[in-house]
């Protein structure tokens, strides 16, 4: 049964007899829904910890800033001099400017140690020592000027928080499905060798199910690793040890004759 196929990839290496036998369609609906259950756990999890700190960052901004008109593709406010603000976490920060009109340096931004500048037509970023990218602000030009104040960055940061979920429930499942199918075509070649070296003479649909259904447990692991307060350590060496450890225990489990009761 699909549903609990998860926790028979996990739990049974019998399982994976029948698995291994699974047609395409099958195998990949099993991704598929993998592919789901992971976006919604994630999703969860950026629900409950990052959005919070997101709104925050949106908070801050409205409350650090002083007002600002952005007109024509000018933006000018009651600023003496520029502006450091740093970002409470020490992530970034940036300078705020609207009275320089010459273009920002990367000397600029490392002189102030800020990651962003914004001058009376553009935005700049430092991307890396030395090297800034920069946007014009006339390309957002509007009827009527535009206000930003806290109540404008309150609603960014909420139209943010919903524009990310959405991405994590509707754009990271097909993500995840395609990259859990390049891994897969990974897995299958030592697959391929396991199978020689065990001699269990399986095809390579077999192998193919067997490296696709493998993967469960570290999927699994790496989702209980959301709720910790650290990140997963080594996760390319557990996935290749946990996974390959998988393969090769369900090629032997398969090849092994069933002994009747």
């Amino acid at each position: 049964m699909l549903l609990i196929d998860p926790i028979n990839s996990v739990t049974s290496l019998q399982f994976y007899r029948k698995a291994a036998r699974h047609g395409l369609v099958r195998s990949l609906l099993y991704l598929f829904y993998l592919s789901v259950i992971v976006a919604l756990v994630s999703g969860y999890v950026v629900w409950r910890r990052t959005l919070p700190l997101l709104r925050d960052e949106f908070s801050w901004l409205g409350k650090a800033l002083p007002t600002l008109t952005l007109d024509k593709g000018r933006l000018s406010g009651d600023i003496k001099a520029p502006i450091v603000l740093v970002e409470p976490h020490h992530f970034f920060s940036v300078v705020v400017d609207p009275s320089r009109v010459k273009p920002v340096t990367a000397e600029d931004l490392e002189s102030k140690h800020a990651q962003v500048y914004v001058s009376q037509d553009s935005l700049t970023i430092l991307k890396q020592p030395g090297v800034v990218q920069s946007f014009d602000l006339g390309q957002m030009r509007r009827d009527a000027p535009l206000r930003i104040d806290a109540r404008f960055w309150n609603t960014a940061g909420k139209a943010a928080a919903r524009m990310t979920l959405l991405l994590i429930l509707l754009v990271f499942p097909v993500v995840f499905f395609l990259w859990k199918l390049l891994t897969t075509a990974f897995y299958s070649v030592m697959a391929l060798a396991l199978n020689s070296m065990l001699e269990a003479r399986l095809s390579y649909r077999e192998l193919f199910n067997v490296a696709l259904y493998a993967q469960t447990f570290f999927i699994a692991l790496r989702l209980l690793f959301l709720f910790f307060p650290r990140p997963m350590p080594q996760p390319l060496f557990i996935a290749l040890v946990s996974t390959s450890a998988y393969i090769g225990l369900a090629i032997r489990t398969i090849s092994t004759p069933v002994t009747p009761a």
